[in-house]
């Protein structure tokens, strides 16, 4: 059954009550009085760090501007809220449809990291040179660190894998969009 909310195709995940409690605990945790910008204030008013749903035709003008269909977690997600503020380790913003877009490398760290292979590295390593290629990024305003979804790393529903780095960490991996979410929420 769906008791322990799984995520079956039939009972997709409930984003808006899963955004609305992370909303509502940041709202909760900010000491009163403490200096904040306008925006972050309208925020914790109206107790919602996202932004209006996107329409499906704003998703699927995404879609067409990158070339893929976006993996079913990340696309309700935009309809719930195009954008998130606050997504916790240091990412203040995260992509909407307006910002999302192919990172194709912008830092360099493909190159970087390519020429630290040695010769028998293996697909593993490759892959992970690649997502910075290939990865569509969804930070927009963070702290020197970057969140990548993954097209080449797609599992049986469809869900890309999330990859997110720093310069003070390790790469990690989350199995889809959902996942990086919840573990950002934790």
């Amino acid at each position: 059954g769906c008791q322990h909310g799984d995520m079956t195709k039939n009972s997709p995940f409930d984003w808006r009550s899963f955004l609305l409690k992370w909303s509502e605990e940041w709202a909760d945790s900010l000491p009163d009085g403490e200096a904040r910008d306008e925006e972050d204030e309208a925020a914790r008013q109206a107790r919602w760090l996202g932004f209006p749903p996107a329409s499906e035709e704003r998703i699927t003008d995404l879609e067409e501007r990158l070339g893929r269909r976006l993996p079913p977690s990340y696309r309700e997600f935009l309809k719930t809220t195009d954008g998130w503020r606050h997504a916790g380790g240091f990412v203040w913003l995260l992509a909407g449809t307006a910002d999302a877009h192919w990172h194709d490398d912008e830092i360099g760290l493909a190159v970087m990291l390519e020429e630290s292979l040695d010769e028998d590295a293996g697909p593993e390593e490759r892959r992970d040179v690649d997502v910075w290629r290939n990865g569509l990024q969804l930070d927009v305003e963070s702290d020197a660190t970057y969140v990548l979804l993954d097209p080449e790393d797609v599992d049986e529903d469809g869900e890309w894998a999330v990859y997110t780095w720093a310069s003070w960490r390790d790469e990690s991996r989350h199995a889809s969009f959902l996942e990086f979410m919840r573990d950002m929420f934790r």
